[in-house]
Formats: C-alpha cells, structure tokens, sequence
C-alpha cells in the first residue's frame, strides 16, 4: 500500500542536480498509479524468411581432402566452400565465412563508423523484423547468425543443428541482402555507450588497458580503443549502412566452412541454391597494412588510476621477425612453461600474486612480427621485485636453467589437449579457416604430436635468447594515485 512504502534513489555524486525532489517522485507514483496501460499485444511475423530465390550456383571445381575428410568447392558465382562432417556432437553445425580485407580497406573519414559496425548490425535483425521480432518467428530453432569486421577479415558466423541447417541458409542469405538498417536501433545504441563509457572508464583495468592500446599502436589514428564522447557523436549511421553494403554485399571473395554433422550430399542442394543467390561481382580483394607498430627498444611507463592498492604489470617483448609454423609452436611452448614457473616463484614462494600469465605467437598479418607478454596483478608495494624476480627467471631459461620436468608437464598438457582438440567442431574450424587464409597445409595429429615431444631445452632456450631479449621489454604498470584528502 501507499502507507508503508519506502523509496530510495540513488546515483553518481559526480551528477549533482539532476535527481526528481520528493515531490516530483510522488507526482511520479500518482500519475502511475492512474495511467491507462493498455493489454500488451504480441504480433509475430507470419511470412516466411525468404521468398523465392532467383538463382542456384553450380560447382564450378571439387577437390577432396581425403586424408582430413574436407571436400572443396568453388561456384560458379566465385563462392568458395569448404566442408568437413564429423561425429563429435550430433546436434551441431558450425558456419564461417570470411573474406579478406576488413576495415583495413574502408577510408579514413568512414574508419570510426566502421569500428562500431559488427556490434550495431548483430543488433539490428533481417528484412523489415527487428532482432526481438526476429527471434519471435524463429522460437523453438536453434539456428543462429553474427557478423564480425575485423581489421583484417570480414566475417559471418553461425551455427545450427542438422534439422535446423536451412533456417541456418536463410538467415545467411538475409545477412548478405537483407539486414534491417534501424536509425531508432542505432540511437539506441550509440545512447547506451554514452551511459556506459564513463563507468567503465571509472575502473583503473579498463582505463589502464586504453592506455596500454594507445603506447602498443603509438596513438595510431587508426588504432581505436575505448571511443570518446566526441567520438561517439561523430559515428554516423549512414556510413555505417556504407561501410556494412561495401564489406559485406558482395559475397564472391567469401569462403565458407562448415563443420559438424551433416553428408555432404543431404545438404548439396541448400548449398547451391542459398550461397548460389548471393549477390557477387566477382571480387578479388586482400587486406592492407595501415602501418600500425608497437614501440620499439625497451620502454618503462607508470599509469596511475584509482585509489585502492591494486597494480596490474604487462611486460611485453614484440618486434618484427619472419614467421615459421615451427618457430611459433616453440614461442607458445616457453609461454607455457614460462607461466609454470613464475606461479611457482610468484604466486607459491613469494606470495606476491595470485596468478600470472604469459604467452606468445608469431603473426604474419598484417606484416610478419613476434609479441611475447607476461601479466600479473600485485600490491604496488611488490611491484619492483615482482618484475625483477620475472625478468630473473627470463635470464635462467636463456642461460639454459630449464628443468626437464617442467618441459615434460608442458609436454603432457600439450597431448591431452590436442587430442581433445582434434574432436571438437570449434578447432577444426579455425584450423581450416587458418589453412585457407594462410595458404598453409593441414597438420595431422601424429605430425604435431611428433613435434611437441621433439621439444628439447635446447630449443626453448634458443627461442627465449632470440625474443626475449634483455632490456627490450615494454613495461607497464598501473598504480593507484595519490590518495586526495576530503
């Protein structure tokens, strides 16, 4: 009832002004309280997704892959297919699609629309239904679709089980020629970062991390991190519907692979007619390095935010190399054993962390280059010694101080969890989508088995001389500030 009711408002202090007085709210509960609310009414779309298509490809070239199951195709609308059925779960399958050049290809005066395009599309749905209409008509199917551009690809994501693979098609079809461009969605959208963005920037890790993406791409203007207010205003929705029409409406540069449990031959005939009626120009394109690079030579910079006493370190080892399969199976290797070892020293002996991690890989895209990190949160107190007790353990594996029984525990994580890997439908996509990109072959699992347990000492110690080389790390750390007095 109204006589035992209590209300509570709160908010920001940092937004003085801008809270309802007592009477306001009471006028607010009153005018409730008598409003008219109509029954709601809950249409759903009686049409079908797709109505008759105009075209069905042919296949142009088949190859079989008789070794890793794989069966290629190229269509004749350019489209290029690659399938691979497995029996690892029975209600999957998984779609990607890709096409090289991402936003590396859009012009500098559409490069901030662009950033936000994935996320304002993903929220926009197909044809004329919104994402929460859409989701309506598709009640009880399991199939499901996103985009993603990315820096260098863009791609189209999805996933279905098998009665459900048409569905799949139809909402593939859709994403090529039918996205629903909402400026109602769009406002929303942009309004909702400008809610969001000062709170996450209130936190010292996220606003530690925009710093370290402005130090790693040197303030590149073309290397966006957290957007800004100004930025936030400056996104435009019709260069986004641009930027989306230019990326993705012509699908003849596209690949797509599935994986998961289907026969070839069942869904043949879904393939040529709903990748066939794609619209495509036949397109040959590739993605441009805009010449965003790390600093170079050692760096050593304090970011203060906050006030609790938490600091977070980023110790980062990057440069430009040739990149070799072999080389960066090594790199990852000393990632891992690296992280043994310094939640050993770090964590069990001096009590500084509670975790910490470290990682590599070599990277060929857009230009070829090593990035080797190691990060670990503390006490600002501990900070030096932490860093100091790292570097320590770098030296001793450079020196060759490595422990067979550390090399053999790494070993023994990497062949259990190959093998798990080669029965998963998620691996065996990027494994292919990596192959194709790359123009690599396939790796069989007796090929990587064979060299995870020809690692020896000597090639991790090799590896850490080469890389990880002293006095050229980039550190970063986050202190809190000085405490201001009230």
């Amino acid at each position: 009832s109204d006589e035992n009711r209590v209300i509570i408002v709160t908010g920001a202090e940092r937004e003085p002004g801008v809270y309802p007085t007592k009477d306001e709210i009471a006028a607010i509960l009153k005018n409730a309280e008598t409003a008219k609310v109509e029954p709601y009414k809950d249409e759903v779309s009686k049409e079908p997704l797709v109505g008759k298509l105009p075209t069905t490809a042919t296949i142009k070239e088949e190859k079989i892959d008789k070794e890793f199951g794989i069966t290629y195709w190229t269509l004749s609308n350019g489209i290029r297919v690659a399938l691979k059925p497995t029996d690892f779960q029975a209600d999957q399958i998984l779609m990607q699609a890709f096409s090289p050049g991402g936003t590396s290809l859009v012009s500098d005066n559409k490069a901030l629309s662009a950033e936000f395009v994935s996320q304002i599309i993903n929220e926009s749905g197909l044809k004329n239904l919104s994402k929460v209409q859409l989701g309506k008509l598709l009640a009880g199917n399991t199939a499901g679709i996103s985009v993603s551009l990315g820096g260098n690809y863009e791609f189209v994501n999805g996933n279905s089980t098998p009665k459900d693979f048409e569905t799949l098609m139809q909402l593939t079809y859709l994403t090529f020629t039918d996205v629903n461009f909402d400026k109602a969605i769009f406002d929303s959208f942009i309004n909702k970062q400008k809610q969001f963005l000062p709170n996450l920037l209130a936190s010292p890790q996220f606003y530690f991390n925009n710093e370290v993406n402005k130090i790693m791409t040197q303030n590149h203007p073309r290397a966006f991190g957290f957007p800004t207010m100004e930025q936030l205003d400056k996104i435009d929705f019709e260069q986004v519907k641009t930027v989306y029409k230019e990326r993705f409406g012509d699908a003849s540069d596209f690949t797509f692979i599935f994986v998961g449990n289907f026969e070839v031959e069942k869904i043949k005939p879904l393939l040529l007619q709903y990748l066939g009626s794609l619209p495509g120009k036949n397109r040959n394109e590739n993605w441009k390095d805009l010449g965003i690079r790390p600093p170079t030579g050692g760096l050593k910079k304090v970011i203060n935010r906050g006030v609790d006493p938490k600091s977070q370190v980023q110790l980062t080892f990057t440069g430009e190399t040739r990149f070799d399969k072999q080389e960066n199976r090594l790199l990852s290797f000393l990632g891992e054993l690296l992280t043994i070892k310094l939640n050993e020293i770090l964590r069990e002996e001096k009590s500084g962390v509670y975790g910490v991690g470290a990682g590599g890989e070599l990277q060929d895209i857009p230009y070829e280059r090593y990035n080797f990190s190691i990060s670990f949160p503390s006490g600002p107190e501990n900070v030096d010694s932490l860093i100091e007790a790292v570097l320590g353990e770098i030296e001793k594996i450079k020196n060759g101080q490595i422990d067979e029984k550390d090399i053999n525990k790494v070993k023994e994580a990497q062949l259990v969890g190959l093998k798990e890997d080669f029965k998963r439908n998620h691996y065996w996509t990027y494994e292919i989508f990596r192959s194709l990109s790359r123009k690599n072959e396939l790796d069989s699992l007796e090929e990587i088995e064979a060299r995870i347990k020809a690692v020896s000492k000597e090639d991790l110690q090799r590896i850490a001389n080469k890389y990880l080389k002293k006095g050229e790390q980039i550190q970063l750390v986050l202190m809190p500030e000085a405490k201001a007095e009230k």
